[in-house]
Parts: C-alpha cells; sequence; structure tokens
C-alpha cells in the first residue's frame, strides 16, 4: 500500500483506537468523499454508539519537499486531522458531549510521536491545532480546530537508467546505453527526448546530421527511470 494512504488510514485507526474517541465519528477523508458527497460535508455524523455532534475528518496528507533537497528525495510528510462540532447537536439528548476542543487537543495527544515503525514518525506542526477556516460556508451552525502534524519521510532509490553515451565522428551521431534492453530515444529539434514526446525517435544506428545540429538523447528501460537528458551541439 503507498505509503500516504496507509498513513491516512493508521492516523484514522489510530484515533479510533483510543478511548477519547469513544463516542466520536472518525474517518478518512477518502471514505467520505467514496461514500457520497453527502457524506462527505457531514463532519458531524453519526458516531459511534449513535452519538452525533462531534467527529474527527482525517485530510489526505501531503508532502513538503526539504530544500536544498538530495537522493533519494527527502521531504516532510503533513498531516491535517480536522475537529468539527456541531453545538446544537453535541449537547442535546444523544450528542457526544465532547467538544471541538476537547477532540483537536486529545487527536494532538494520540498522534504526536506516533510512528509508523521503520518509516515515519509524527509530531506536531509549530501551528498544531487553529481554528478552521471557512467552516461555516461548508458547516453552518458548526465550530472546528484543524490539527495538524508533520514527520520527515526519504523515498526509496528508484534504480534510473544511466545517461547513453554519444559520439559524432563526421557529423554522424551514435548512441549506446550500458543499460541492457534500454530503448535511447532522440531529438533533433530541440524537443524532449522520451516516449511522451511523440516527436522523439527511437534510436536504431548511426543517423548524419548537419553542423550545429542540437542533438538531445536519454534512455529508458522496463522497470527503471529512464535517464537524465543530454545534450550536444555538432559540429
Amino acid at each position: 500500500m503507498d505509503l500516504l494512504l496507509q498513513l491516512q488510514q493508521d492516523v484514522c485507526d489510530k484515533l479510533n483506537s483510543e478511548a477519547a474517541f469513544e463516542y466520536l465519528a472518525v474517518a478518512t477523508l477518502r471514505r467520505h468523499v467514496v461514500a457520497s458527497e453527502i457524506g462527505r460535508r457531514l463532519a458531524h455524523l453519526t458516531g459511534k454508539n449513535g452519538r452525533k455532534g462531534c467527529g474527527l475528518t482525517v485530510r489526505m496528507p501531503g508532502i513538503e519537499g526539504v530544500l536544498p533537497n538530495v537522493t533519494p528525495a527527502q521531504g516532510e510528510i503533513v498531516v491535517a486531522v480536522d475537529a468539527v462540532e456541531n453545538p446544537e447537536m453535541n449537547f442535546n439528548a444523544g450528542g457526544t458531549q465532547v467538544t471541538a476542543e476537547e477532540a483537536a487537543r486529545a487527536a494532538r495527544t494520540a498522534l504526536h510521536q506516533f510512528a509508523i515503525e521503520g518509516k515515519i514518525l509524527l509530531y506536531q506542526d509549530a501551528k498544531a491545532i487553529e481554528p478552521l477556516a471557512g467552516l461555516e460556508k461548508e458547516f453552518p451552525g458548526c465550530v472546528g480546530y484543524r490539527v495538524q502534524l508533520r514527520g520527515r519521510m526519504s523515498e526509496a532509490a528508484a534504480a534510473k537508467c544511466a545517461l547513453p553515451e554519444i559520439s559524432a565522428p563526421g557529423l554522424t551521431v551514435s548512441l549506446s546505453s550500458t543499460d541492457a534492453g534500454a530503448a535511447i530515444y532522440y531529438t533533433t529539434d530541440g524537443s524532449f527526448p522520451g516516449p511522451g514526446n511523440a516527436g522523439a525517435a527511437v534510436y536504431g544506428g548511426p543517423f548524419a546530421v548537419a553542423a550545429g545540429t542540437v542533438v538531445r538523447w536519454a534512455g529508458y528501460a522496463a522497470g527503471m527511470m529512464g535517464s537524465d537528458a543530454g545534450e550536444a551541439t555538432i559540429s
């Protein structure tokens, strides 16, 4: 399972495993969207044991790149959990009796330094708990907070084709790759040399060019990332 998808579900399941959320509905935004548009907008949907009035929605995680970056790609995952309360529903019969403030603080406590072993450790963001902006437009009559956490992650280094070598004696261009089975794409019009460009050609053998021609080329192989793009002016 993708790490972001796993993290969103793990955060949701983590909160559902804590006694502090015994009466609150906790679901992922993805599940809300898939279930129905109505469900997505009802953050105060009926929770556990039929209690209503306050719930948590785990937003879809994002990644912020760390600058300057290195290989493999470094970044910080940002996780947000929205605690939304409808006070009128919440403190009548059948309500959760848990305020959005209490739910937000409990979520922060449950998730600060929560780890997926060997992959990521979450910690509270500098903006750990903030009022939800524009809440009245989406959830009239509600109050709410966003709990935000982040954690450092490093992508596994992906196998990448080596940049093919070029030689051009007598204005005849030859390309060669050290990766077995790699296809070499090239262009002579300055466009990108890759399968995503319909104008790129697949190298099949030496070809002649005029002096001053700009040749760009790159290698692609199954199961690997494409190489860097090479560029040379033939003279």
